[in-house]
């Protein structure tokens, strides 16, 4: 039997706010098997480093 582990994974993306201002993020994705029909995202400024 194969045992299912959390998956996470970051993202980096720009989120625009006006057509000529855009700020640069990322995003944590995590998926946890003991919850699974949940995907918890967690978003950071450019400057901010993701837990």
């Amino acid at each position: 039997m194969e045992t299912l582990k959390t998956v996470m994974q970051g993202v980096a993306l720009q989120l625009g706010m006006a057509r000529i201002y855009s700020l640069s993020m990322c995003m944590s994705l995590r998926y946890e098997p003991t919850d699974p029909y949940v995907v918890r995202a967690a978003f950071f400024a450019d400057t901010e480093a993701p837990p």
